[in-house]
């Protein structure tokens, strides 16, 4: 890990708290897009999480963001290789913030997938090749996205 990862996990009240869930079913990434009103911009697919409240871990943050943005309940979710990122500069209303990035992989979830009864976000399935060619929040996304897949195909492998 990094230094800039190191201070950024001591939850530096400087640092913006974020954590996103990947699950893959069929070929298929579950993602959410943004609707009007959001502070990523409507239209704008990322996967399923957000900022963290106060006291609450990553994995709480995740769990939580998960439930509420796609209508399932994560029964088990993992830490893999790459799933975390510091950035610099993240633009959030209108200002520009450091922010952690931490995902985590969904192995086995319960529930339907369902909108956000707000609006805010649509979980949809995109297609695992289409992902990185559509419109999302960030780099970090896809690479999220590319290091939870070789982590599952090399347990798989394994």
């Amino acid at each position: 890990m990094n230094e800039r990862a190191r201070r950024s996990n001591g939850r530096s009240k400087n640092v913006l708290q974020t954590a996103a869930v990947v699950l893959f079913r069929d070929g298929h990434v579950l993602a959410v897009r943004n609707g009007a009103g959001t502070t990523l911009g409507e239209g704008v697919r990322s996967l399923p999480g957000g900022r963290a409240n106060n006291g609450e871990s990553d994995l709480e943050t995740a769990q939580r963001e998960f439930e509420e943005e796609t209508g399932l309940r994560a029964k088990r979710l993992v830490e893999y290789p790459g799933n975390y990122f510091f950035v610099d500069k993240m633009r959030i209303n209108g200002g520009v913030v450091p922010a952690s990035f931490r995902v985590f992989l969904c192995t086995d979830y319960e529930g339907e997938v369902r909108p956000e009864p707000s609006g805010e976000t649509v979980p949809e399935w995109i297609p695992l090749k289409d992902f990185h060619f559509l419109h999302h929040t960030g780099p970090n996304q896809g690479a999220a996205v590319f290091n939870a897949q070789r982590h599952l195909e090399e347990r798989t492998n394994d």
